[in-house]
Order: structure tokens, then sequence, then C-alpha cells
């Protein structure tokens, strides 16, 4: 343990170098500064479920990313596939329409498991297993930040609703292609049943994290951003809101958002906004 944490912790320092970019440029919305550094944020998407005896070890190492890299992992739990439906040891139901689409189009070979910036996708199999999860981070966490993610996250108590805009601009040429953009609501502090390593132990004050509750778009796969290349210093922003739920604690929801290629359906960078 102590051996693979110094390797990645060896790699958080080595991922914290930037670039600084000075000129200002314009688009719709007025002047927006490019940022003064940029760094990889990835996105991590964990499979898992309150039946499953092994996801509680997952969430603890995606907890170790989290505190390991700073700022630079985004971490979305999703509740799907037959270890998220409820039974008598396990109420709540906390699938989503959004998770079961995603669940459903990567089909994930085993839960626990995740998706590190979904690369690897259409190969089969790309949702990584936890064995591999400390392979897959160092992978993705090598690959150059190619945009900058700058949101604002907002709760209007007399309309019930939060709202997000990104302000979203390439730091680097990125090739033509398909680029969209996504987002979700999610959830820290959810207590509530889950099953413990042993298969035999439920855990009732479980604190489930990171869980998804939402998507801010008709659809899990988000809206399209630009078709065609995109050039360093590009700026666009992207606004959504949505009713919160009553199920909801206000005080402990967030958003995930990011830019990824349609046609791999990889992540180009990724973020997340605290009210």
């Amino acid at each position: 343990m102590m051996k693979r944490l110094s390797v990645l912790c060896g790699l958080a320092v080595t991922m914290m170098s930037c670039t600084k970019i000075d000129q200002p440029l314009k688009n719709e919305y007025g002047f927006v500064p490019l940022p003064d550094s940029s760094s990889k944020v990835l996105l991590l998407e964990e499979f898992t479920g309150t039946s499953c005896n092994n996801c509680p070890k997952a969430a603890e190492k995606a907890r170790e990313f989290h505190e390991t890299f700073p700022g630079q992992v985004v971490l979305l739990s999703i509740h799907a596939g037959g270890f998220a439906i409820p039974n008598s040891k396990h109420p709540d139901d906390f699938r989503t329409d959004a998770g079961n689409e995603i669940y459903n189009f990567f089909k994930p070979q085993g839960v626990p498991s995740g998706m590190f910036d979904r690369s690897g996708h259409p190969t089969p199999g790309a949702p990584v297993l936890l064995s591999k999860w400390d392979e897959a981070i160092v992978e993705e966490l090598n690959k150059p930040a190619l945009m900058s993610l700058t949101p604002t996250f907002k709760y209007d108590e007399g309309t019930n609703k939060l709202s997000l805009r990104t302000e979203i601009v390439a730091t680097s040429t990125l090739p033509e292609s398909d680029y969209f953009f996504s987002a979700f609501v999610y959830e820290d502090s959810i207590v509530a049943p889950q099953t413990l390593e042993d298969g035999v132990t439920v855990e009732h004050d479980y604190v489930h994290m990171h869980m998804l509750r939402a998507s801010f778009t008709d659809n899990a796969f988000g809206k399209a951003l630009v078709s065609g290349s995109i050039n360093n210093g590009a700026a666009y922003a992207q606004e959504y809101s949505i009713a919160v739920d009553p199920k909801w604690d206000v005080n402990h929801v967030g958003a995930v958002f990011f830019v990824y290629d349609r046609n791999t359906y990889e992540v180009v960078q990724a973020g997340n906004a605290h009210l």
C-alpha cells in the first residue's frame, strides 16, 4: 500500500506543472480571460450498488485518488444494475434514468467497476474492474489538459432550481470531431444501508458520496458543443438549470460536468462545483 501511494503521490507532484497563457479573448458572452494554468482533470464514473459487497472497497479507492490528486479527479457514483435493485435489506432506490442509460450503454462486465475518462470505448470492457484502477488512473493523468472548465453553480431558493454555467476554454488545438457537453447533479453524505465486504454484514449508517442524482439535460449524453476542430483559445459557454427533487438535501449537492468526443466517448476535460 505505501509503495503504491508513493508512486501515486509522485505522479501528483508531476501533474501540478502548468503553462501560463496571457492573451484575452472574446466570445458571445463578452471577454473571457484565458486561464493562468490548466491541469488535466479526470472523470471517474464508478458503477456501484447497495447490495454489492466489494463496492465499499471501490468507494474507498476512489476517495484515495481524490485525495492524492486534489482538484484533478472528479467522482461520480452511479447506482445501476442488479446490485442497485432495492430489497428488504436495502430499501432505498438510488437508480436514475441517467445512470441506467450510462450503465446500459457501456455494459460493465462487473460491479464495482469504473470508467476513467471513458477511455477505451468502444473496446469491449471499457469500464475497468477494481484491480486495474491504479494502472488506469496513471495512464489517464499522464495525458495533457486540452481545456479549462470554469463553473458558476447556484441555488435559487425562490424557484427551487439549481443553475450551472460553465466557461469552456481550449488550451490546445483539438482535431476535427463532434464534441459534446454533459452535466449531472450529484449528492454527498447520503446515509443508507450498504452490504460490506463479507457479503453478510449490512452497515445501516453507511455514508454514500458523489451519488448521481440527475442529468441537467434530457438525456445522459448531453448536448452538442462543436462539430469540427477547436482552435487553441476558443471559448464557449454552456448554461443549464434543473428543479431540485424533494429527496435531495440541497446542502450536499454538487455538479459534475465535462466535454467529451462523441465519436469515441472519451472525456476531454472534466470539472465539478459545489454550492
